[in-house]
């Protein structure tokens, strides 16, 4: 009798096992199927993803509409400059030779910038 004993315990330990087993791999199963299904937070995080890569497009429009602005700015200045340094540059000539002794230099209207737009 004693040689069925410890045989009777390695057939209920192998029974055990075999249920852990197979146990574990419903457990694993159902944890899959739950990780496979979409979820009430999956659903707000694509919501956020979502206004996240809305809101990036619409900062780049934005990007883009303003470096548009400073570029018209940026050559409407240039010309601005351009215009003065322009009118500036006859003023020193004009100075020169009034100085020089040509009266009509002396008399003409100091150079207007916006004459040279």
């Amino acid at each position: 009798m004693k040689a069925l004993l410890p045989f009777a315990a390695l057939l209920s330990l192998g029974t055990s096992a075999a249920f852990a087993q197979s146990t574990t791999q419903s457990a694993n199963a159902e944890a899959a199927a739950r990780a496979a299904a979409p979820s009430a937070a999956d659903a707000v995080n694509a919501r956020n993803q979502a206004q996240y890569e809305s809101d990036m497009a619409s900062y780049a429009r934005s990007l883009r509409a303003n470096h548009r602005e400073a570029v018209r700015d940026e050559v409407h200045y240039d010309h601005q400059r351009r215009a003065y340094a322009d009118a500036m540059a006859d003023w020193r000539n004009q100075v020169y030779a009034c100085r020089h002794g040509h009266t009509r230099a002396c008399k003409a209207p100091t150079p207007n910038p916006a004459n040279y737009y």
